[in-house]
């Protein structure tokens, strides 16, 4: 017979104790983000391909969807799930307790807005004329729903691809197959994120200042990424893109 008290038991995390561990968690992650995800989600639920095709034109995605023929509906739909998926998918694996403290989630849209003075004091130093956002370089003149919907599908894409894939596929290659520190491969990754994040944004259309401020806006981002994880990058940048759209 087997003896059961040398039977172990799966183990399962426990949540960390303080605010700044608890909110890295995944749950804590997306549930601080679900309004986003929502407004980008429901914000397009009844609108047209060509308004869909609108919003995607001010992200730089209409590109994407253009080589896949995709309607640009989908893609925005497309967004919110996989992120909401991959964090569910993230906090299963990691076998964490499916609880967290309420009181973390205004902490955690407050990290966001104090996150978002950066970008703001950097397009304020590097930008004489207006805040750019960090959408498309052509600025327009939107409506405060618009701009709330447009900010909210460029910091969740952008982040998702630039800081949560890219910098996560870096330290894949260099930290765990080319054996580089930790440190060290972190600090590539946000090297190579925050120049492809530049270059994403058509740099050869625009000034030194601004291609300055986009690279200076990918660094910081990525920074807070590494720091603080992904949902105060999203807030970060949602927050300062409805500033400068609106």
């Amino acid at each position: 017979m087997t003896d059961n008290r040398f039977v172990a038991a799966p183990k399962t995390l426990e949540a960390p104790g303080d605010y700044f561990g608890r909110s890295r968690q995944p749950l804590t992650m997306l549930l601080v983000l679900l309004p986003v995800i929502a407004i980008v989600e429901f914000g397009l639920g009844g609108a047209s391909s060509s308004d869909a095709q609108q919003v995607l034109a001010n992200v730089q995605l209409r590109e994407v969807v253009r080589l896949f023929a995709i309607s640009p509906v989908v893609v925005v739909h497309a967004l919110g799930v996989i992120v909401l998926l991959v964090l569910i998918t993230w906090h299963a694996l990691d076998q964490r307790p499916w609880k967290i403290r309420p009181a973390d989630i205004p902490l955690m849209l407050l990290e966001g807005c104090i996150a978002s003075v950066p970008l703001l004091v950097a397009a304020a130093a590097l930008l004489s004329t207006s805040h750019l956002p960090l959408t498309a370089p052509e600025v327009e003149t939107f409506t405060l729903p618009q701009a709330i919907l447009v900010a909210c599908t460029a910091a969740l894409s952008e982040e998702f691809i630039f800081r949560m894939c890219g910098i996560a596929l870096g330290h894949l290659i260099l930290v765990d197959l080319l054996r580089l520190k930790d440190g060290i491969g972190l600090t590539v990754s946000v090297i190579a994120t925050a120049a492809a994040f530049t270059l994403y944004h058509d740099p050869a259309g625009l000034g030194p200042l601004p291609v300055t401020f986009y690279a200076v806006a990918g660094l910081y981002l990525g920074g807070l990424f590494v720091a603080r994880g992904f949902a105060p990058a999203v807030l970060a940048h949602a927050i300062y893109n409805v500033i400068a759209l609106s």
